[in-house]
C-alpha cells in the first residue's frame, strides 16, 4: 500500500472517529509519542502535546507527524509547560487550526513548525523562546501581528514570510538580536532586513539606508507594494526576496548590489522595468522568471553575467528591450540567456544633444548626461556605470535628492522639468 493511499485512508478513518466522538463527553481519538513527549487528539478537535523535553522533528518529503492524517480535524493545539522544543514541520499544513497555546518551557520553534497554518489568527510566543526556525510561520494568512520576545537570538529566513494579513512584527524592548521599525523586522544593527509584513499598509517603502542585505523571502507575497526604494550600499538580495510581489511595477538596483538570489523577483506580474547596476555580477536561477509585463531591462554590468536560458522565462524577448553598455553589446548578443532578446541596445558612450539652458544649474554643464526615457512617467535610468553621486534639482536650483543608483524615481514629484547631474554631466528630464 503506497504512502499517499495509506495517509488518505487514515484521514477518512479519522473523520469517522471524530464524528463518533463528537458527543457531550470529550474522548481521545488518537495518541502516541513524539520525541520524548506525548500527544493526544481529542474529539473536541484539540491536539495536546505533553510530557517533558523536545518533540520529534519531521519534514514534508515523507516523514510526517503522526497526527498528520487528522490534520483537517485539528482546530486547536496546546503545547504543555514541560515541552522544550517544537519539532520541524510539527504542525505544517494544519489549515483549520485557529489557535495554539505554547507552554512556558518552549525554547525553540522548529523549521516550518507552523507553516501553512492558514487559519491561525494569533500566536503568543513565550518569553522562554530563544530561536525561531526557517519558515516557522510562513504563509500563516490569518496572522495579523506578532511580538518577538527580547530573549530571541536567532530567527531563520522566511520565518514570517507570506503571511497575507500580517501588518506588524513587533520586538520587545531590550532585545539583543532584533529591532522593529514601522513593523518591519531588522537585525539589531539594522544591516539585515529580515521580514516585511505582507499586509503592512501603504503601497511604497524605502528600505533604510543602513541595510546591506535583504534576507530570503523578506518581501514574499507583498502584493500591495507598488514601489520599493533600494538604498545605495545594499550588497545582497536573498532568494525569493520579492517573490510574488504582484504590485511592483519597477525596480532599480544600485551599483553596490553584487548578488541577486534565486527567484528573487520571480512572479512579479506587474513589473515593467528593471535596472541592474554595474556591480550585479551574480544573478541566481529564475531571478526574474514569470515577469510577463517586462518591456525594459537595463543591465549596466560591462561583462554579461553567467545566467541560465530560463532566467527570464515568461518574458517576451521580442517585446522587451535590453539596454547594456554600448561597448558590451556584442558580448550580450553572444551570451546565454541574454542573446535571446531580439532588441539589445547600447547606452553610455554617445551623449544626448545639449538641451536648452534653463537655469544656472544647467549652465554648469561640461557635457550632457544620457538618461532615458525622457519624457518619463517616473523612473529615469542614468548612464552612471561608476556609481558616481547623482543629484536631482528643480529648475529653480533646489536640490531634491542624492543617490548612487542606476536610476532615480520622479514618480512622487510633480509634473515638469528637472535637472539630473552626475559629476560634470547634466541633463534636463521632463516628468509627465
Amino acid at each position: 500500500m503506497n504512502q499517499t493511499f495509506r495517509k488518505t485512508t487514515m484521514m477518512l478513518a479519522a473523520g469517522v472517529l471524530l464524528g463518533i466522538g463528537a458527543t457531550a463527553q470529550t474522548t481521545t481519538v488518537a495518541s502516541g509519542t513524539t520525541g520524548s513527549c506525548t500527544w493526544a487528539l481529542t474529539s473536541d478537535s484539540t491536539l495536546t502535546i505533553g510530557g517533558a523535553g523536545a518533540m520529534e522533528s519531521y519534514d514534508y518529503y515523507g516523514i510526517f507527524a503522526p497526527w498528520s492524517p487528522y490534520q483537517s480535524h485539528i482546530k486547536a493545539a496546546v503545547v504543555g509547560d514541560g515541552v522544550t522544543a517544537i519539532g520541524d514541520y510539527a504542525f505544517d499544513g494544519c489549515l483549520w487550526m485557529t489557535s495554539v497555546a505554547l507552554g512556558s518551557s518552549v525554547a525553540s520553534i522548529g523549521e516550518g513548525a507552523f507553516s501553512f497554518c492558514r487559519g491561525l489568527t494569533s500566536v503568543a510566543i513565550p518569553a522562554s523562546v530563544t530561536s525561531i526556525g526557517y519558515d516557522a510561520f510562513v504563509s500563516c494568512d490569518g496572522l495579523t501581528s506578532v511580538v518577538i520576545p527580547r530573549g530571541v537570538t536567532a530567527i531563520g529566513e522566511g520565518a514570517f514570510g507570506g503571511c497575507a494579513a500580517l501588518t506588524d512584527i513587533a520586538v520587545e524592548g531590550g532585545s539583543a538580536g532584533y529591532v522593529s521599525e514601522g513593523g518591519v523586522l531588522l537585525s539589531i544593527d539594522k544591516a539585515t532586513l529580515l521580514a516585511y509584513p505582507a499586509g503592512r499598509p501603504g503601497s511604497s517603502y524605502a528600505i533604510p539606508s543602513s541595510v546591506t542585505r535583504i534576507s530570503a523571502v523578506a518581501f514574499y507575497r507583498c502584493s500591495g507594494l507598488t514601489a520599493v526604494t533600494i538604498p545605495d550600499g545594499l550588497t545582497a538580495i536573498g532568494e525569493m526576496a520579492f517573490y510574488e510581489c504582484h504590485g511592483l511595477t519597477s525596480v532599480a538596483i544600485p551599483n553596490s548590489v553584487d548578488s541577486i538570489g534565486m527567484f528573487a523577483f520571480s512572479d512579479c506580474f506587474g513589473l515593467t522595468t528593471v535596472a541592474l547596476g554595474s556591480g550585479a555580477t551574480s544573478i541566481g536561477a529564475f531571478a526574474f522568471a514569470d515577469c510577463g509585463a517586462l518591456t525594459s531591462i537595463t543591465n549596466l554590468c560591462p561583462v554579461p553575467q553567467a545566467i541560465e536560458a530560463y532566467m527570464f522565462d515568461g518574458t517576451s524577448k521580442s517585446a522587451c528591450t535590453l539596454y547594456v553598455p554600448k561597448g558590451s553589446v556584442a558580448a550580450y548578443q553572444a551570451a546565454t540567456g541574454w542573446k535571446d532578446f531580439l532588441h539589445i541596445e547600447g547606452v553610455g558612450d554617445e551623449p544626448e544633444p545639449t538641451p536648452p539652458c534653463c537655469t544656472a544649474v544647467e549652465a554648469l554643464r561640461a557635457a550632457s548626461l544620457q538618461t532615458y526615457p525622457n519624457p518619463t512617467a517616473g523612473l529615469v535610468y542614468i548612464d552612471n556605470p561608476d556609481g558616481a553621486e547623482v543629484e536631482v534639482y528643480t529648475l529653480g536650483g533646489a536640490l531634491l535628492l542624492r543617490s548612487r543608483a542606476a536610476a532615480v524615481d520622479l514618480g512622487q514629484h510633480a509634473a515638469g522639468a528637472y535637472i539630473i547631474k552626475v559629476g560634470s554631466k547634466v541633463a534636463k528630464v521632463v516628468k509627465q
